[in-house]
This record gives structure tokens, sequence and C-alpha cells, in this order.
């Protein structure tokens, strides 16, 4: 009942606008035990209504994929659940798709390789992890999990992402 009532808040305030992944988790695990038209509905424009805004996003910010991903298995569980959906609502698969493959590719532009690593004052300790360049390269576990989360919850949905299986 807690979590219906926080949705139906997020609802009617429209919490679209703020482009929070937390959104996206809420909604997605929501529609697993209730996949009801208007909670699908609001998961895949959380996503949709956001694509242009994270696709153009001149840093990585973390939390995108994690985000996009998040609505992937929403768009998945909507197919299953009311395969017309997406389609009212002009939901594009294929820019979804192409701004989910961005994202993660970008993304890797905050991993710390050797080569970036090398100049820092102790390299074994950042070596491997990721970092948000905007905070002058700060390395957080938080912020590593977003990114891992992201990059995990992709290749889950890879094959169907990949072959186009889901359209």
């Amino acid at each position: 009942m807690a979590a219906k009532s926080s949705l139906d808040y997020f609802i009617d305030n429209n919490y679209i606008k703020y482009v929070d992944h937390w959104v996206s988790y809420s909604v997605n695990e929501f529609t697993k035990h209730s996949p009801e038209d208007k909670y699908l509905e609001f998961g895949l424009r959380n996503i949709h209504d956001n694509l242009e805004w994270i696709y153009s996003r001149p840093t990585t910010y973390h939390i995108y994929s994690e985000l996009l991903m998040q609505g992937y298995e929403i768009y998945k569980r909507a197919k299953e659940h009311e395969p017309d959906l997406s389609i009212q609502m002009g939901f594009d698969y294929e820019r979804v798709v192409q701004v989910i493959k961005y994202r993660l590719s970008y993304s890797l532009n905050a991993f710390f390789y050797p080569e970036y690593a090398m100049y820092f004052k102790n390299p074994e300790r950042i070596l491997n992890s990721f970092f948000i360049r905007q905070s002058s390269f700060r390395v957080r576990i938080d912020d590593i999990q977003h990114f891992l989360g992201g990059l995990c919850q992709y290749y889950f949905h890879y094959e169907d992402i990949n072959n186009k299986g889901l359209q």
C-alpha cells in the first residue's frame, strides 16, 4: 500500500522531470508485482520524456545508464502485459536502444584505465574504478556502484538489446 501511494504521488507530481534513477528502480520493482497500465506508462514515460536530455549530457553522469536499464526492464514487462501500450505512447524502441548503447559506451570515459591512474598519487588504489570528472576525479563506492549497476544490467539484457528481440 505504501509503495502504491508513493508511486501515485510521483505520478501526480510529475516526478519524471527529476530524471531520477531511483524513480525507475521503484517503478520497475513495483510493476514486477503489480503491472498496472498507469505504472507501466509512467515508467516508460520516465525514459521516453527524458531520452534526449540523457543523450545530450556532456558528462559521464553515472545514474543515467541505470535509469535507462531499469526503464528497459519496464518496457519488457509492458510488452508482456500490455503489448500495445508502448505503441500508443509513441515509444521509440530503436532510439532507446541507441541511447542505452551511447550512454554505456560514454561511461567508459570515467573508467580509471592504467593510462589515467598513473598520473595520480596512489594509482593502485584507483586503478580499474570509476571517477566523477566534474568533482575533481572523485572516486566513491556509491558512484562505482552506479557505473557498474548500469553496465551489469546491460550485460544481463545484452541479447535482447542487440538482437532487437523486443520491438
